[in-house]
């Protein structure tokens, strides 16, 4: 098993094999990742698309959306902002992908952003409690 990275030029060609994915993120986060919006951000090259790919068996089973953001300090950080699939348990030791493809890219650190019960999956990730305040506001106009 294995994480490919997508070609964002590749992304209508690969679209039948992806649109599973692309459309479960939507539906747990239509606020942050419609459809259209990780599809632009795929071909802008501002979301790097993955896919989890078991070829002896020719099956799929994620697909997983990263970002480099460039802190104020200058530090690069690697986040894993989307991830839709099935049996995780196959295929999530293959963060060390992402961790490699993140030095490589001069990162300092990959985070995670998902639920707490990623965690146990990851021995040697720090859990962060970050506290996220929100409040909707009313709309105006």
């Amino acid at each position: 098993m294995k994480l490919v990275p997508l070609d964002p030029m590749r992304l209508e060609e690969l679209w039948p094999e992806i649109v599973g994915y692309v459309e479960k993120m939507a539906e747990k986060y239509p606020d942050d990742w419609p459809v259209e919006v990780q599809v632009e951000k795929a071909l802008a090259g501002i979301l790097q698309l993955w896919l989890v790919v078991d070829e002896q068996a020719q099956q799929h089973f994620a697909m997983v959306g990263t970002r480099i953001t460039i802190a104020p300090s200058g530090n690069r950080f690697m986040e894993v902002a989307t991830t839709s699939g099935i049996e995780h348990r196959k295929w999530v030791h293959l963060i060390k992908t992402l961790e490699a493809d993140a030095a490589m890219k001069g990162c300092h650190r990959l985070e995670i952003r998902g639920r707490e019960g990623w965690a146990r999956y990851m021995p040697n990730y720090t859990v962060r409690k970050d506290v996220v305040l929100t409040k909707e506001l009313a709309r105006h106009g």
